[in-house]
């Protein structure tokens, strides 16, 4: 059957099929008549991904393998420059599964490779479709990850994708509902996709107003000159450049989770809390840790400090800064952060640097294979355009006006793109539980 042939209604108008019967299962509900629930075990094959060593790991030499942060991006990002592994290999049309974090679910279409632990391929056995199947499979893992406690990160076993209960139609209708569906999430998906690039551009805007505005100022017709510092380029002709650590106190955080009878109970801003938001406020929801009087003294952080990351799993991902917005009470900076501490600088203007092209320099800096980091010398070399203080004021009240207009349209996409996803949830939901019959919206 050619895709000319295949003809579909408006999702909107689905019926639903005349008969049907009690699952006995609560998510799925009403099942129609001639379909049954059976475990996902029967119909599956899981193969877990293999504990391959880390230390072999590169970032461009050897054979490609697939990290659980690979999943979403469908791009390999690692190399294994180590022994062959034949049965670890998947390839494009293979069903992953991340068994940590949101559990995603994709089929991988990023070149044959090694998978690695804590993902799994799942293959269909005689009477699935294996195209049905991925949809069969992401809907109840999307619950399982819904629903599930966890504190730091989620975890999932062969166990519970193999106890799934799980809906089978006939044959040629797990293949009607698989096509139908295609049809309906590429639509949804382009859209989201055009979405996300409108976002991306806002984005780099954003990114291109406050580098400008750090770099060369607010007037247009004041004489430049060439700063010495390749991200910098040219200045205002009254401006400075100086080394960070002559314009600020740095700290390196070391402040983990460990947890010791005879310490302080507090809790800490970490990595993920700076990565996603800008301003740390205290709407966040901090890790309780428990810290000694010394690391409390140090590390806890006050209105005015930008915090930055100093190591990740990739280089673009350090020097990403958050500004505090307000006071706190033993809020600690914890691992993988610094503190930095501005001293004869307008705090904000300090925060906007951070957000400007300076990154390309910590990227050069970082150094590493499977996590990159940063040292106190490339944050202490680091140099930065000085205005003058009221100048520095300036652009950071010029840069607050115009970049939340830019982060209020940068929302209200988001939030269409979260209403389209859940729309696509939704429609897969009611296809692989039969709620709606698509049957009719495919004819030869």
């Amino acid at each position: 059957m050619s895709s000319s042939q295949v003809k579909y209604m408006d999702s909107s108008g689905m019926e639903p099929y005349t008969e049907y019967k009690d699952s006995g299962v609560e998510w799925i509900g009403e099942i129609p008549e001639h379909w049954d629930v059976t475990k996902a075990k029967h119909l599956i094959k899981i193969n877990s991904g293999y504990p391959f060593d880390s230390t072999k790991f590169n970032p461009e030499k050897g054979i490609p393998i697939i990290r659980i942060r690979d999943l979403l991006k469908q791009k390999i990002q690692t190399y294994y420059n180590g022994e062959d592994v034949e049965s670890a290999y998947v390839d494009d049309g293979f069903i992953l599964i991340g068994m940590d974090g949101d559990f995603n679910v994709v089929k991988w279409e990023g070149g044959r490779a090694l998978l690695n632990q804590r993902i799994c391929s799942v293959n269909g056995t005689e009477g699935i479709h294996d195209n049905y199947l991925y949809y069969l499979i992401s809907f109840p893992l999307k619950l399982i990850n819904d629903l599930a406690y966890f504190t730091t990160v989620k975890h999932l076993s062969t166990g519970d994708i193999e106890n799934i209960n799980v809906t089978t139609p006939p044959l040629p209708e797990q293949k009607s509902i698989s096509t139908f569906l295609d049809h309906e999430t590429s639509r949804i998906d382009a859209l989201v996709e055009k979405k996300q690039q409108f976002i991306e551009l806002l984005e780099e805007r954003r990114s291109a107003l406050i580098s400008h505005a750090v770099t060369k100022g607010l007037d247009p017709d004041v004489p430049m000159k060439d700063s010495g510092i390749e991200w910098i380029g040219e200045i205002p002709e009254h401006w400075d450049v100086k080394r960070l650590k002559y314009v600020t106190d740095i700290l390196f955080s070391n402040v983990d989770k460990k947890s010791h009878e005879d310490e302080q109970k507090v809790v800490s801003c970490n990595y993920t809390d700076v990565y996603k938001n800008e301003h740390i406020t205290k709407d966040i929801n901090f890790l309780e840790i428990t810290a000694n009087p010394n690391e409390i003294t140090k590390f806890s952080i006050k209105k005015g400090d930008v915090i930055v990351t100093k190591d990740s799993e990739t280089a673009d991902d350090i020097g990403v800064p958050a500004y505090v917005n307000e006071d706190f009470k033993s809020v600690l900076c914890g691992y993988h952060l610094a503190i930095i501490r501005a001293h004869n600088l307008y705090k904000k203007y300090l925060f906007r640097v951070f957000q400007s092209t300076i990154g390309q320099y910590f990227e050069v800096c970082a150094k590493g294979v499977t996590r990159f980091g940063l040292g106190f010398g490339a944050f202490n070399s680091a140099s930065i355009p000085i205005p003058p203080l009221q100048e520095q004021q300036a652009i950071a009240n010029y840069l607050d006006r115009e970049t939340s207009q830019i982060d209020n349209l940068i929302e209200k996409t988001k939030q269409s793109i979260e209403y389209l996803k859940e729309y696509r949830t939704a429609l897969i939901s009611s296809a692989v539980t039969g709620k709606i019959d698509v049957r009719g919206t495919v004819s030869d």
